[in-house]
């Protein structure tokens, strides 16, 4: 869960906790600093988890959040994982 749990991240870490003791398959995609840029304009896209690489300033393309989420259905490598993604430029 978030470190910050007050405020506006209380309901995101409920959702988080829910979605954890769940007996779904689920995948958590974090992602901040949303752009309106095309796909790829940003760069090559980077993903991380909770205590692995620090990501970059945290940008990434809407479009490239939808691909990614898609991309997790069919692609099981982030099924119960919440990884957090960025753009390499931003």
């Amino acid at each position: 869960m978030s470190l910050i749990t007050t405020g506006r991240y209380a309901d995101h870490d409920r959702v988080d906790a829910l979605a954890r003791r769940s007996d779904t398959d689920w995948t958590l995609v974090r992602a901040v600093g949303l752009s309106d840029e095309a796909a790829g304009a940003l760069g090559p896209l980077h993903t991380t988890e909770v205590g692995g690489a620090k990501p970059g300033t945290m940008h990434v393309t809407r479009a490239e959040v939808a691909t990614f989420c898609l991309d997790c259905v069919d692609d099981n490598a982030w099924v119960r994982r919440a990884p957090i993604i960025w753009d390499s430029k931003t």
